[in-house]
């Protein structure tokens, strides 16, 4: 979601800090833009960034970061904007977890509705007062424990979200993943330590979705058995579109709900008697069909009746 919004992301981020790693001089020799590409391909994105950091210490390492991906100022794209008018009130979505370090999904739901939360107010995630929980999993840019050298990554130490993470997979309906590769190592490390829990959610009825593009037809077919064997259903989408879809439907379920009640609520089961009842009060308060519908379904049929 994120790279929509001209955030560098993954194999673009780890070209960026090689280009600090390697700073331009006037002295020695230094890799092309085409030379960049394939060290940032040769090792892990994880290990790049820990030899920034061992060159050019912990607090450069995270002015850097910032002066990438959150500087630049990126504003939330039709993605996080099509998420956004899914929530509903109440909103449909408990939580979410991110393991971005950019602050997209926090500035599309802004201050009233959303409550950023990392491991240093982790005990606050229960008493977010009505907003929506943004969970940092890496934590985030501005506190100094986040996370993202490969050190790191392999340390196994007790973390308040990874529970909030384990309890959200125990209770949630239905829990999405949206935009992760099986390449990045923090993803594949922390999604097949919870698989057990993934395997619990399948025999309880509970569904695990995963939203990733497909590259073409033979991605789709083995990406398909893969998510099998991970107890996942793939949805092979971008995030925009994806939640641009999910909104369609959410929208037209609802409307299909409003339909329904105006017809009972009216006496007018008939398709024809509906469509001219709809019409006509179009007509009458000059909206269009679908604000005359909402109008109806709003609307007392009588003086102290119901609605």
């Amino acid at each position: 979601m994120s790279r929509d919004s001209d955030v560098p992301v993954g194999f673009e981020l780890g070209m960026a800090l090689l280009d600090e790693f390697f700073p331009k001089s006037s002295s020695g020799a230094v890799p092309d833009a085409d030379r960049l590409k394939d060290l940032a391909g040769e090792f892990p994105f994880e290990a790049i960034v820990h030899a920034v950091e061992q060159k050019r210490g912990r607090v450069e390492l995270t002015r850097i970061l910032k002066r990438i991906l959150v500087d630049p100022h990126p504003k939330p794209n039709a993605g996080h904007f099509a998420f956004l008018s899914l929530l509903g009130v109440p909103p449909r979505v408990r939580q979410i977890f991110t393991t971005n370090y950019d602050t997209l999904l926090e500035d599309a739901l802004g201050p009233d509705l959303a409550v950023p939360i990392t491991e240093k107010n982790a005990t606050s995630v229960g008493r977010a007062e009505g907003k929506l929980p943004i969970i940092y999993l890496r934590g985030k840019l501005d506190n100094d424990d986040y996370r993202i050298t490969e050190p790191q990554y392999s340390t196994n130490n007790f973390s308040l979200l990874m529970e909030e993470f384990k309890t959200a997979l125990h209770h949630a309906t239905a829990f999405v993943f949206v935009g992760f590769s099986l390449n990045d190592m923090d993803f594949r490390q922390f999604y097949l330590n919870f698989l057990e829990q993934l395997k619990s959610r399948k025999i309880k009825g509970k569904t695990t979705y995963f939203v990733s593009p497909a590259k073409d037809s033979f991605s789709y077919t083995l990406g398909t058995a893969i998510w099998k064997l991970r107890e996942a259903m793939w949805i092979p989408m971008y995030a925009e579109v994806f939640f641009t879809k999910l909104k369609d439907v959410v929208e037209n379920q609802a409307l299909d709900t409003i339909r329904s009640e105006v017809k009972r609520k009216y006496g007018v089961m008939k398709e024809a008697e509906y469509d001219d009842l709809v019409k006509r009060t179009a007509e009458l308060w000059r909206m269009n069909a679908q604000d005359a519908l909402v109008f109806l379904y709003e609307a007392r049929t009588r003086i102290g009746g119901e609605k």
